[in-house]
């Protein structure tokens, strides 16, 4: 599954969004592992050890629930020169914060053993995570946000496109 989409990439303006990472297919994997132990305690009549796989599935629902949830937006403006960060929760804007490109001197590709997050560099000297602070491997659709917001603050293409 792709965590980084862009919803829109026209001449002056690409808005993309990072999705959370979320570990469906290994709770789904757990949850038919409880099904298939809760058919085999019924077909053997161990009523007293049913309440295990009850519990386990109880826990399996409520930690898929309870994921991270959050989504990250980043709105790149090419006539304006602004780049617009936003943290969605449940489809809801919960923090937004509007960069002047003036105020940056870079935007940079931060690697920790194959993973990799975009970071940009204020002039005084802080950092800030545009799609978020999670890492990802493997997403060229990084690059793509890399490259405009580096165009955006003046600098060369991290990746020719």
């Amino acid at each position: 599954m792709k965590l980084i989409s862009i919803i829109s990439n026209t001449n002056g303006n690409l808005i993309a969004e990072q999705h959370p990472q979320t570990a469906g297919f290994l709770i789904g994997v757990f949850t038919l592992a409880l099904i298939g132990l809760a058919v085999y305690l019924v077909w053997t009549r161990a009523w007293t050890m049913l309440i295990l796989p009850i519990l386990g599935l109880a826990l399996m629902l409520f930690l898929s629930r309870i994921g991270q949830k959050t989504t990250y937006r980043v709105d790149i403006d090419q006539q304006t020169h602004q780049i617009t960060s936003e943290q969605l929760k449940d489809g809801k804007v919960i923090s937004t914060a509007t960069t002047p490109a003036s105020d940056l001197t870079s935007a940079e590709m931060q690697f920790n053993r194959g993973a990799r997050k975009i970071v940009l560099i204020h002039r005084d000297g802080h950092q800030s995570f545009p799609l978020g602070e999670q890492e990802l491997q493997d997403e060229p659709d990084q690059y793509v946000v890399l490259n405009a917001l580096r165009q955006v603050i003046g600098q060369s293409p991290a990746v020719p496109q």
